[in-house]
């Protein structure tokens, strides 16, 4: 959960960047509410300073670290989505890691 809504934070932090909706702040207003805008402004740059190679690489991680934690807990619940081991439906799960390992390996930075 937590490396998911890291890299929605992230995201949505570049789509405010990109659209030019992300504010650009004062010293003044980065004291202001008691250094929370600076908080957000300083997290701000971390997300411009970051390569999208770099952010493409750690959202795709995060959702295969989900996908293997989602497998696992229905492994252990009997319910048999997880491995495709003794199920009659090996196709539960709407996600293919091995064709986006070729989609993201085969995008050029």
């Amino acid at each position: 959960m937590y490396l998911l809504c890291k890299m929605l934070l992230v995201w949505s932090i570049l789509v405010f960047q990109t659209s030019e909706l992300f504010p650009a702040l004062s010293e003044e207003q980065k004291v202001a509410y008691f250094g929370v805008l600076g908080q957000l402004s300083s997290i701000g740059n971390w997300v411009a300073q970051k390569e999208m190679g770099t952010i493409c690489w750690e959202t795709f991680c995060a959702v295969c670290a989900a996908f293997l934690v989602e497998g696992f807990i229905k492994a252990l619940d009997g319910i048999g989505g997880g491995f495709p081991i003794g199920n009659v439906n090996p196709n539960t799960s709407p996600f293919n890691l091995v064709r986006v390992v070729f989609v993201v390996s085969a995008c050029k930075f």
